[in-house]
């Protein structure tokens, strides 16, 4: 399981390339972008993945398992809700649970999610209004999860440090290039 993710949207648009060929090898790509039309979105999804599945990073749909499986991607993410709609696919797909509290790392555990990412643990623009975790909740929250778990949400380079040895690694929309802009 990769350590450090990317996960795009509409803000990675501009430096999407830049941001993918900065990651470390065997890193992880959510790919995200909900703005686009979903034929769009597809189509942009086999693109990347073909564009840089040299580089052995792990291409993950969020979304509808169904279309993860059809368009080849290497895991599906979502709420372990809408996860539990794609208990039914092949086991190479791997299911990444988006949690939030301790209800939701229940039901990843129940699930048999492969990895959760847990946010916010930070401030972050993506969730301007959400209460954040902070690291000592992370930190209990994680020790619940029977998967490894990733920190998501205002994480980047400089406080990373400071919840590390909680989690197995971390996810950013911003937080990967911050240290380059």
């Amino acid at each position: 399981m990769p350590h450090v993710w990317l996960f795009t949207d509409k803000r990675t648009e501009h430096r999407l390339e830049r941001d993918i060929l900065a990651l470390p090898p065997l890193s992880g790509i959510v790919f995200r972008h909900y703005h686009l039309p979903q034929a769009e979105r597809q189509r942009l999804f086999t693109q990347l993945k073909n564009a840089y599945g040299h580089r052995a990073l792990q291409c993950v749909w969020s979304g509808d398992t169904s279309i993860a499986t059809r368009l080849g991607a290497d895991g599906v993410y979502g709420s372990p809700s809408a996860l539990v709609k794609g208990r039914a696919i092949g086991p190479k797909l791997m299911r990444l649970a988006a949690v939030h509290n301790l209800t939701e790392i229940r039901q990843a555990n129940s699930l048999r999610a492969d990895m959760a990412f847990c946010s916010p643990v930070f401030a972050t623009r993506t969730h301007e209004d959400a209460r954040t975790l902070g690291a000592m909740r992370f930190a209990m929250l994680s020790r619940h999860a029977h998967m490894p778990v990733c920190a998501l949400g205002g994480v980047n380079h400089d406080n990373f440090p400071r919840i590390a040895h909680f989690c197995h690694g971390w996810g950013a929309i911003d937080g990967l290039s911050k240290a380059r802009e």
